[in-house]
C-alpha cells in the first residue's frame, strides 16, 4: 500500500467470499473439478463452466455406432472435469444444443490419449473446423471399458433417454446483476442475494 500510495495508485481489499462457510478459492474450484463435482463448481463460479475448441477428424467410431460426435482439439492450458459423461450444452455459430460429452481415453476402442467427444442431440451437419463452446452442466456416470461396441452403443443410448427425457436444469439468478429489484423480483429472493430457477429444455427448442 506505501508504494502503491507513492505511485499514486488507490488500493480497495476486497472481502472473502464464502460459500458454505468455506472461503472460495481457485484451489478449492480445481479439487472439485478433478472429483466431478461439476454442479459445485458451476456454483462456486456463478457461472457454468465452459471450454471451447476447434473441431477435428477422430477415427469416427461414433458416427459407425449412430452417434457422431466432435472432437474437439484440446487447450493445454484450460483444466478439464474429470473423466466421464456429462450433460453439456454447445453451441456453435450462436445456437445452443443440448449434448452429451465424454471426457476420457475411450477404452472400449483402445485409445492411449485423453479426448472430449461431444453428440449435439439434434444436429444435422458438418463440425469439422468450427469453433465449439462446451458448458457443463452436470455429471452424468464415469467412463468404463465396455465388452464390445454394441454394448457401448446401448449405453449411449440409455445415456440420452435418460438425460434428454430429464430436461430440467437449473439456473442461477444473483441480485447483484440486477440494477433495480422489483417487488415480485423480491418475493423471489426471499432476503437472498440469489435463487434458482429450474428451466425444461424441452421447451427451449421447440
Amino acid at each position: 500500500e506505501k508504494i502503491a500510495h507513492k505511485v499514486g495508485l488507490h488500493i480497495e481489499r476486497a472481502h472473502e467470499c464464502l460459500v458454505d462457510g468455506v472461503p472460495v478459492s481457485s484451489s478449492r474450484i480445481r479439487k472439485l473439478m478433478a472429483a466431478a463435482q461439476i454442479d459445485q463448481v458451476n456454483r462456486l463460479l456463478g457461472y457454468t463452466y465452459s471450454v471451447s475448441g476447434v473441431v477435428e477428424h477422430g477415427n469416427a467410431i461414433g458416427a459407425t455406432l449412430g452417434f457422431p460426435t466432435a472432437n474437439i482439439r484440446l487447450n493445454s492450458a484450460k483444466q478439464l472435469p474429470a473423466s466421464g459423461v456429462y450433460s453439456v450444452v454447445a453451441q456453435v455459430n450462436g445456437v445452443e444444443y443440448k449434448a452429451l460429452a465424454n471426457i476420457g481415453t475411450n477404452p472400449t476402442v483402445g485409445n492411449d490419449h485423453l479426448s472430449l467427444e461431444v453428440h449435439l442431440l439434434g444436429f444435422q451437419g458438418d463440425l469439422y473446423g468450427q469453433s465449439l463452446s462446451i458448458s457443463f452442466l452436470h455429471f452424468l456416470r464415469e467412463e468404463k471399458k465396455f465388452a464390445s461396441l454394441d454394448e457401448l452403443k446401448s449405453q449411449i443410448a440409455e445415456d440420452i433417454k435418460n438425460d434428454y427425457s430429464n430436461g430440467m436444469f437449473g439456473i442461477q439468478v444473483y441480485k447483484e446483476d440486477y440494477h433495480e429489484i422489483t417487488d415480485e423480483m423480491e418475493e423471489y429472493f426471499d432476503g437472498q442475494d440469489v435463487f434458482e430457477i429450474t428451466v425444461d429444455w424441452n421447451l427451449c427448442i421447440e
